[in-house]
């Protein structure tokens, strides 16, 4: 029996499903910001006593996320000396430079949709899940880098959440 309708549902929902696949990004990025900005905001704390406001964004439907955020050069110094961060410059030519960018590819920040160019900017990283990145409430990050535009003050940190 074939129920009156039913190739006009069928498409209804085939076209659903895909609006939902489709948005799937946006709706992550929504839902996790909150806990990405309370998450960034208490590893800057640990170099910063008064860590400046941010806005956040998750990558795509990764781990991954990174936060926007205004910050001087002695601020940059402050935090890479509060979590033991390496230094360097971005080159996206060599990315090996900076290892959590190698390892995630050019993404979130790194990516040119989302800021320009960021060769030659100072950054500070530190990867490997170390212990300067644990969270109180029992997760941690795998990575993270920060990028100082110091001419213009505008900072980023790029940060993925491990894994267990």
């Amino acid at each position: 029996m074939r129920l009156p309708g039913f190739p006009l549902v069928l498409k209804l929902l085939i076209l659903l499903l895909s609006a939902a696949v489709a948005g799937c990004s946006p709706v992550w990025s929504a839902i996790s910001r909150p806990s990405l900005e309370a998450d960034v905001g208490e590893v800057l704390a640990r170099g910063l006593q008064d860590p400046p406001g941010m806005e956040c964004r998750m990558i795509g439907t990764t781990r991954s996320g990174y936060c926007t955020l205004e910050l001087d050069g002695a601020g940059a110094l402050a935090v890479a000396e509060g979590l033991s961060l390496e230094s360097g410059n971005v080159d996206l030519q060599d990315p090996a430079g900076i290892p959590p960018a190698a390892a995630e590819g050019i993404v979130g920040y790194f990516s040119p949709e989302v800021m320009g160019s960021l060769d030659g900017l100072p950054a500070y990283w530190i990867g490997g899940r170390p212990d300067s990145l644990r969270l109180q409430n029992g997760g941690q990050f795998e990575y993270m880098v920060l990028i100082l535009g110091p001419d213009t003050r505008q900072a980023c940190v790029q940060v993925s959440y491990a894994y267990g």
